[in-house]
């Protein structure tokens, strides 16, 4: 038996199932159940919505909810970039809030969620949000509104890279909730067993890094859980340290974890409050 040969096809087999697991971890687009083929919409919360098509740089069609504010002069719309679970009805909930405040809302769901198109990836992703924030300043009924993003855990560095890397004109304000430093730092408290084979994840979203090029005129702001269990609130806070806004708020909910933060007392006084100034 040929032992270096069958050595080397055994690392190989464990690289590519390494390289496999990861999307299947970091993007569980399936993992509630009937999240692929049941989506909540806009009408069950009384709301007046299109529904709209909208097609990324490489043919991915992603499913759009457009959510007009009942007020026809109102000059800010709120894109959400959702969590990496369950599809964009799911936020409903928030998105009914935000509009019964006054304000556009739009949600969308990645590729391979909800009933968009493909499979999810961090490439794939950065092209999903690119398209719709596209449509929405480019082709749809709100391109003169204000335009900011609310991205929640893995939506807050979609929206970190949307944030530094579209026309500066476009992004008007960003909104991050528990959101992380790179996915390479999250996986040893995510998953501590398989700690060390965090420098094999290629999916890494290095927010990091971004963060630091955010323009220093942008409002921002971060929004934490306390006692977030996924992600450390060391990452939340690191984010706050390296943004280089001049415009920059954190407010932290001691008791929120990474799912609830979003019904600790104030949050939506927060929210609001930054958005309406």
């Amino acid at each position: 038996m040929n032992y270096p040969v069958l050595g080397g096809l055994l690392a190989i087999s464990f690289l590519v199932a390494v390289y496999k697991i990861q999307f299947l971890i970091i993007y569980p687009s399936s993992l509630v159940p009937g999240s692929r083929t049941d989506v909540d919409t806009p009408s069950s919360y009384d709301m007046k919505y299109t529904e709209e098509t909208v097609y990324a740089k490489d043919g991915v069609s992603l499913k759009v909810f457009v959510i007009p504010s009942t007020d026809p002069a109102a000059k800010k719309t709120i894109l959400m970039f959702g969590p990496n679970a369950g599809n964009m009805g799911l936020s409903l909930p928030i998105a009914h809030i935000i509009h019964k405040a006054g304000y556009n809302v739009v949600l969308m769901d990645y590729r391979g969620y909800g009933k968009s198109s493909g499979s999810p990836s961090e490439k794939g992703l950065k092209l999903d949000a690119e398209a719709v924030i596209r449509f929405i300043k480019l082709e749809s009924s709100l391109a003169n509104t204000q335009l900011y993003l609310y991205g929640r855990s893995l939506g807050g560095a979609v929206t970190i890279y949307c944030a530094t890397n579209l026309p500066q004109d476009w992004i008007a304000g960003a909104i991050l909730e528990n959101t992380f430093l790179s996915i390479n730092k999250c996986v040893p408290s995510v998953l501590p067993a398989v700690g060390f084979l965090s420098p094999l994840v290629t999916q890494t979203w290095k927010s990091e890094d971004l963060i630091t090029k955010i323009r220093p005129e942008m409002p921002i702001l971060f929004l934490g859980g306390g006692k977030d269990e996924i992600i450390p609130p060391s990452h939340f806070k690191k984010l706050y340290e390296l943004c280089t806004s001049q415009k920059k708020q954190m407010c932290i909910y001691p008791e929120g974890t990474h799912n609830d933060t979003v019904v600790q007392t104030g949050y939506f006084k927060d929210l609001l409050g930054f958005l309406s100034t």
